[in-house]
């Protein structure tokens, strides 16, 4: 059982095509291992296609800010920025011991530090990188955590990665 999270009141289809995507997947400095852990949610042995999980580039779409990577001296505003833009309820997700700690980066010259240093972090999920299990496991905590769902991770995540407008 979830709380409504629609604010509009609009019945969504079961044609996922038509909706935007709702997580926004932000990669700092990083060798890419956990972005590609997190787009692999898309496939269908994940059953993000049922979901209605998909990445998106549009920060007032998204309710989740999915960060990989360490945050570079160079990103770290445009972070901020991002996170700013995010409409409604929003969530953070570090995904990977870079976004947690700067893993093997930790004393690079380009290191600003891990995400948490930057915005709130609501969820971290560790691993080098975590496998998209753990990264679904992380998402149902969240929503548990947030009030958002009892049980049934399918139904929890349709819920919170379909469009809201």
């Amino acid at each position: 059982m979830f709380k409504d999270i629609n604010q509009s009141g609009k019945q969504f289809s079961n044609n996922n095509e038509d909706q935007p995507a709702c997580a926004l997947l932000h990669s700092g400095g990083t060798c890419f291992g956990c972005a590609i852990e997190v787009v692999t949610l898309e496939t269908p042995r994940y059953e993000g296609h049922l979901t209605g999980f998909r990445v998106n580039r549009e920060s007032t779409e998204a309710k989740v800010l999915i960060c990989t990577g360490f945050v570079t001296h160079h990103r770290a505003k445009k972070l901020a920025q991002t996170y700013q833009q995010m409409n409604g309820p929003k969530y953070v997700i570090a995904v990977g011991t870079c976004a947690l700690s700067c893993g093997v980066f930790y004393d690079s010259y380009n290191a600003y530090g891990p995400v948490d240093r930057v915005i709130p972090v609501d969820m971290y999920i560790p691993g080098c990188p975590p496998r998209p299990g753990a990264i679904l496991a992380g998402l149902e905590k969240l929503l548990m955590d947030q009030g958002l769902c009892v049980t049934n991770t399918k139904e929890a995540l349709s819920s919170l990665f379909r469009s809201h407008n």
